[in-house]
């Protein structure tokens, strides 16, 4: 099957304003100069697929675009190693650190519990992508988010414009991009959504639609392509090691995604027209554990002593206990009322282990009042009153308390 790439337009680089006609900037195939190639290089990206003069910058890779202060501020240090030689099979077995979901630095801000993104689609488009887009923002809207998406019908009104380009590839190469969006800024979303007329039209009811317009949506609040560092996973099986770099952006892992590739996620870097890609599972939990909508309910935690080896002497003493943790969920602070799990319920977790803690996100099953953590290992030495030895590792909601009740992410 023929994959064709998304497009993604840095968003303080490519703004366009909601309230202005839009017009698509000529594409020159120019030379480029050796030190912005060298640069380019350098960060990561395959040049060899697609470099090219686009509007005040470049489009790199066939659908990245980057101004010169953008690639200026690329570096070798900002970007995960993936070593060229692995194959999307191999990366699944060899996987050299979390490769699976990220956001950008700026996300959106929030002035109360929710925040409402209201999204305006040109009245050109058809039935079939109207009915796209309203299926796109039900995905989201049923994840019960901290955002709430709503379609209104009048572009002054909207956060987000969807609009259409009309590119050939025939003229366009590989900068006949399917959609394009840009990343948040200053607490907003991105405003603009350009779909390509000559894939998304209205005598091509592409199976990839809804799918393209939530990855695009993904984009505008701030989600980064799960397969950014080795856009081949999803790209171009033959031909391994597409970076995008992390740039000015970032590209931030959100903890309790895979530590590896995902194959079937929406933001993958790559699209294929006859398959529409639903929310994964990590999917969701990169998306709850972002704009989580908090509400207010109670977790005990039943610790059980599993052992219990800790000793002391003249100068030296040795905490060594583990325990059996397993989390209750209640909807009152006193533990009378059970609370059964709901509409995509999220763990926050802290793991800890060798000293450091570090907070993950666990999707729960809908119907359950009761999640078993695991065991909880304590190990600790200390000599002469200083502690020299910390292993102690497991999942944890609350350090300080055998029956602590708290609030966590629903």
């Amino acid at each position: 099957m023929k994959k064709i790439y998304y497009a993604l337009a840095i968003l303080f680089l490519f703004i366009v304003s909601c309230k202005k006609e839009q017009t698509l900037p000529e594409i020159i195939n120019t030379s480029v100069s050796a030190d912005i190639l060298a640069k380019l290089k350098s960060a990561g990206f395959d040049t060899s697929e697609g470099l090219s003069k686009y509007k005040n910058g470049y489009l790199v890779e066939g659908d990245i675009f980057m101004t010169v202060e953008d690639i200026n501020k690329l570096s070798q240090e900002s970007k995960i190693e993936i070593p060229f030689s692995l194959t999307p099979k191999a990366l699944k077995l060899q996987s050299t650190g979390p490769i699976s979901h990220y956001h950008t630095n700026n996300l959106l801000s929030f002035s109360s519990s929710k925040r409402t993104i209201n999204i305006y689609m040109e009245p050109s488009f058809g039935t079939y992508l109207q009915d796209c887009l309203d299926a796109a923002i039900l995905r989201y809207n049923t994840l019960d988010l901290a955002l709430v998406f709503n379609r209104v019908t009048n572009a002054s009104g909207a956060d987000i414009v969807v609009s259409s380009v009309d590119l050939d590839p025939a003229l366009y190469g590989n900068n006949a991009y399917l959609m394009a969006a840009g990343f948040p800024t200053s607490g907003n979303p991105y405003n603009q959504i350009f779909i390509n007329t000559h894939y998304f039209n209205n005598s091509n009811n592409r199976l990839d639609a809804t799918s393209t317009l939530s990855h695009e949506i993904g984009h505008t609040i701030g989600l980064r392509h799960t397969d950014y560092m080795n856009r081949a996973f999803s790209c171009n099986a033959v031909k391994p090691g597409n970076n995008e770099g992390t740039g000015s952006n970032g590209a931030n892992h959100i903890g309790g995604t895979s530590v590896g590739p995902s194959s079937n996620s929406f933001m993958l870097a790559c699209s294929d027209q006859f398959v529409d890609r639903t929310f994964t599972t990590d999917d969701i939990i990169a998306l709850k554990a972002l704009y989580p909508y908090r509400k207010d309910f109670y977790i005990k935690e039943i610790w059980t002593l599993i052992y219990d080896n800790s000793y002391y002497t003249t100068y030296n003493d040795y905490d060594k206990r583990s325990y059996d943790i397993t989390l209750e969920f209640y909807q009152d602070a006193a533990g009378t009322m059970p609370l059964v799990t709901s509409n995509f319920f999220i763990l926050n977790i802290f793991y800890y282990t060798g000293g450091v803690d570090s907070v993950t996100n666990i999707l729960l099953n809908d119907g359950i009042s009761s999640y078993h953590l695991g065991e909880w290992t304590i190990d600790r030495e200390w000599e002469f009153g200083n502690q020299t030895v910390d292993n102690t590792s497991g999942f944890q909601l609350a350090y300080w308390s055998n029956s602590y009740y708290g609030h966590v992410t629903w």
